[in-house]
């Protein structure tokens, strides 16, 4: 999957409409949407509001349109403009579009747990992630100390010593867990992998918000022996 979210169909074509529609009403009028879509804006407030179900092809169509017009695309690179981007990504809208990222990904729908760290944004994209996924969410903070949690020490980029903490009751042996965070240095995903799979759990993938997809690949397999997949919605250097 590249940086646009890909719209493959699925099972439930018409719940994967509804939901890039709900994302995009944040961004778009109604108006704007009738005019980008090529569907009034009547009935497209009927389906953001229960009161009508597109039949299939209509539901594919307006997904195509969306990729045509690259809305979501146009979005993404706002984004990436946005001198306040810790504050637009409390936009439910924003929140919505990183689900919509992993959507279609086996890996993730099969995630039986989702970790984070203790970061607002983290924990706000995690929440959305855990309810879609109905996955459990696990936080991990360098706060706690207690014998009812593992800990993992690393050194920072600026060689500074820190500590994630994880809770051994939140994680089962063997769950599928889905890592999703905000930001993260190549040192803090490592040190949250590790912490999973010292609970003897499989590390499904990583979910970066903002972060480059390739690098943190390679920083994973070179130091953990690893390939698992990586995926980011803001793409960076």
């Amino acid at each position: 999957m590249g940086e646009t979210l890909d719209f493959s169909e699925e099972e439930n074509i018409r719940l994967l409409m509804l939901n890039i529609l709900k994302a995009l009403k944040y961004f778009y009028s109604f108006k704007e949407l009738e005019s980008l879509l090529e569907i009034s804006s009547q009935v497209l407030w009927r389906y953001l509001s229960f009161r009508a179900v597109p039949e299939k092809e209509t539901a594919l169509k307006i997904i195509e349109k969306v990729k045509e017009k690259k809305l979501v695309q146009k979005i993404l690179d706002k984004l990436k403009e946005s001198e306040e981007l810790e504050i637009d990504v409390t936009n439910p809208g924003v929140l919505l579009l990183a689900y919509l990222k992993l959507a279609n990904e086996k890996w993730a729908n099969d995630a039986m747990v989702i970790i984070t760290k203790d970061d607002p944004f983290s924990v706000a994209i995690s929440t959305v992630l855990a309810l879609n996924f109905r996955a459990k969410l696990c936080v991990a903070s360098p706060k706690i100390f207690s014998k009812n949690y593992i800990y993992e020490v690393y050194a920072s980029s600026t060689k500074e010593i820190k500590a994630y903490a994880l809770s051994r009751k939140c994680i089962q042996r063997k769950d599928k867990v889905l890592i999703s965070l905000y930001e993260c240095e190549a040192e803090e995903c490592l040190s949250l992998i590790n912490l999973a799979s010292r609970l003897h759990a499989n590390v499904n993938g990583l979910f970066v918000f903002k972060g480059n997809r390739e690098k943190l690949r390679e920083i994973i397999e070179r130091n953990l022996d690893l390939k698992i997949p990586v995926e980011t919605l803001l793409e960076t250097l």
